[in-house]
């Protein structure tokens, strides 16, 4: 019975990695092939360019929110024993370790293919569109293969209405993400969203940065994903699911900013370091103290409490005398 509970987690495990990534990289495929969309033209459904590229891009975020949605397997769970917990997030780190570095050169090559794909896509002509201030309305009679348009162009900042004629411009106020703004006013990522997605690409930034670095300094950063794996021991710390659910949400929050707060630090805090140690990077150790300090915490904590509930009394209730 263990053994197939076992299994059960590791292919819950695979699941779960294998479902994030290619949801991440659709979502991912479908925006930047919005990005490239011109009015007038027909909206390509699948891109395997892109793809490639959101599974680049979405890979760290997926293997850091990994162990959340397997700490929320387990609450559901129960009877998964411990030690397959251990072992699956000690195969989680491995799989950071070293997947990342073996697929990061790979699928380095989408990413510069899409780019440049993405710059020689041309507006098309016979649309109104509106600048980036809202200042200007500009009307495309014709656009050449260089994204330099012609037509006629409304200055609605002039009380009456100053028109005038351009001819093979192209201003930087409509230069922008997308290649057209007409859709980028259809498809535009809300505010909040788009700052949850702001730090995760800052996090995926600093992850494939340290993986171009030494191998050291790749293992120091990686300890992060033992604090993000601290979420499987307190995932019965309350009686209530949704309080635990809470409480998983809030380890990884506090663990992501943490790690952001402590790189970002400023270098005053450590002014008092002598020379020869202030050449090895210190708040990347200290990071990686804190990390592996809060994942060997949450197991101390999962172990007293478990150790508690095994010497207590079974509680009675009314009516079991009768």
């Amino acid at each position: 019975m263990k053994f197939i509970c076992s299994i059960k987690i590791f292919a819950a495990y695979i699941a779960i990695v294998m479902l994030g990534l290619c949801t991440g990289a659709f979502l991912y495929m479908t925006y930047s092939l919005c990005t490239i969309l011109v009015a007038g033209q027909k909206f390509s459904a699948f891109s395997l360019g892109f793809f490639l590229q959101g599974i680049f891009e979405v890979l760290p975020a997926v293997l850091s929110l990994c162990p959340v949605f397997i700490s929320f397997y387990l609450i559901r769970h129960k009877e998964i024993p411990w030690y397959s917990v251990l072992v699956c997030m000690i195969l989680h780190l491995c799989l950071w370790i070293f997947f990342i570095p073996a697929l990061k050169e790979k699928l380095e090559i989408s990413v510069y293919k899409n780019k440049e794909m993405q710059a020689a896509v041309s507006l098309s002509p016979g649309y109104f569109r509106t600048s980036q201030d809202n200042r200007y309305v500009l009307y495309y009679s014709e656009v050449d293969s260089e994204n330099n348009a012609s037509g006629i162009c409304i200055d609605k900042s002039k009380s009456n209405g100053n028109v005038f004629t351009f001819s093979s411009e192209k201003p930087e106020i409509f230069q922008d993400e997308f290649s057209d703004p007409l859709i980028k006013n259809t498809v535009e990522v809300p505010v909040l969203l788009r700052q949850i997605l702001k730090y995760f690409q800052k996090f995926t930034e600093a992850s494939y940065s340290r993986c171009s670095e030494n191998f050291v300094s790749w293992i120091i950063f990686s300890s992060i994903i033992l604090a993000f794996a601290s979420v499987v021991w307190i995932k019965n710390i309350s009686a209530w699911r949704l309080v635990n659910v809470l409480f998983i949400l809030m380890d990884y929050i506090f663990v992501f900013f943490l790690n952001f707060f402590i790189l970002g630090a400023n270098d005053s805090l450590f002014q008092k370091i002598p020379a020869l140690i202030k050449s090895v990077p210190v708040k990347s150790f200290l990071v990686c103290v804190i990390n592996i300090f809060i994942f060997a915490a949450a197991f101390v904590l999962w172990l007293i409490s478990r150790l508690v509930k095994e010497n207590s009394p079974e509680p009675a209730y009314y009516g079991d005398d009768l």
